[in-house]
């Protein structure tokens, strides 16, 4: 947005120079061979002043013009953008988080310990499924790991889209002090 927000300037003050690009007079020699032969020095020389009734340069300025309403146009497009991807990041950490806090719960409820000496308690012990009960966990740390990475990589892209990853100072969002990072 920032960059949109500068090309929006940077047409304006390119209409403005094309505005102010009106040609006020003039001053012109000449040199004219019949004069000699009346006698007279062959240069002549003349001045004017342009009267600015219709502007020559009318098609340059609208040209100018209509860049500027483009980068407008863009720079509100991209806050737009910019707008409905904070929103869809935040909708998407919100049920990553709920997806992530009801894996946790899964596995707390679980209590894997004391199923385990249930199952070796039991005269007719099989051993594959305590195997499975333990396949059965780790597949459920792994489905909250890879909900943990996902609930990082979407809070940066939130980030991306408030602009805040490239301000200065820098600051480490991860960490609950949101501490600034040391230039390096």
């Amino acid at each position: 947005v920032a960059y949109r927000q500068k090309q929006v300037d940077l047409a304006n003050t390119e209409w403005l120079l094309e505005k102010a690009n009106v040609s006020v007079g003039f001053l012109q020699t000449q040199y004219q061979d019949f004069r000699i032969e009346q006698g007279r020095k062959p240069w002549s020389i003349s001045a004017g002043i342009t009267i600015p009734i219709f502007n020559p340069n009318k098609g340059d300025m609208t040209k100018r013009k209509l860049e500027v309403i483009e980068a407008e146009g863009d720079r509100d497009q991209a806050r737009n953008d910019q707008q409905a991807g904070r929103e869809l990041m935040q909708a998407k950490i919100k049920s990553l988080l709920k997806r992530y806090t009801e894996v946790n719960t899964m596995m707390n409820d679980l209590k894997v310990g004391t199923l385990a000496t249930t199952l070796q308690q039991m005269n007719d012990s099989n051993p594959s499924a305590g195997i499975r009960l333990q396949s059965n966990l780790i597949s459920l740390k792994t489905m909250a790991a890879r909900l943990k990475q996902q609930i990082y990589l979407a809070y940066l892209e939130f980030l991306s889209y408030s602009e805040v990853l490239q301000q200065r100072p820098l600051v480490n969002y991860l960490s609950p002090e949101l501490s600034e990072l040391a230039p390096g």
